[in-house]
């Protein structure tokens, strides 16, 4: 299992024993006290995702075989990432931000593709169980949903 940290780390616990295995450097912002406030495996657990907060309000990638991090941040947020997920195919990545957006990118190149916009800070984002909506929920405390757009989404029979 691995957990995110309010001291910038990433912690690899076995569940077993309870001990920690291995400790790395996560979010950063040099000069500031970074947390690492989500996480998301993608579904093949090749990858692990992982969201900053508002000193570093970006996604990290990580490979872990090696616990290095995989390219550049993904940027766009301009607040703290309070939650990530993948959808069903492992194709899209959802955000959501006390900016108030949820953002979707496509996880093959970390683009962003979309923002859609919630009336409030985001404390939780998903996906619907075949993948065709978003869902977020704020401290308004109401949930937003919005449709994928199938162009966004490289399987076409995934839709049929």
């Amino acid at each position: 299992m691995i957990t995110g940290s309010y001291d910038r780390t990433l912690r690899l616990w076995d569940l077993e024993t309870g001990v920690v295995l291995k400790k790395m450097e996560g979010h950063r912002d040099w000069g500031h006290t970074v947390s690492n406030r989500s996480l998301a495996w993608t579904p093949d657990g090749t990858r692990l995702l992982s969201g900053g907060d508002r000193n570093d309000p970006t996604i990290r990638e990580w490979d872990p075989l090696t616990w290095q991090q995989v390219g550049h941040p993904w940027e766009g947020h301009t607040s703290g990432i309070y939650a990530i997920t993948i959808d069903p195919t492992g194709t899209l990545v959802a955000s959501a931000s006390e900016d108030m957006d949820v953002r979707l990118w496509w996880l093959s190149d970390r683009q962003n593709i979309g923002i859609f916009e919630h009336s409030s800070s985001l404390n939780a984002v998903t996906f619907s169980f075949d993948g065709r909506h978003v869902y977020s929920g704020g401290q308004d405390n109401k949930v937003s949903e919005w449709a994928v757009p199938k162009s966004f989404h490289p399987k076409a029979s995934f839709y049929s």
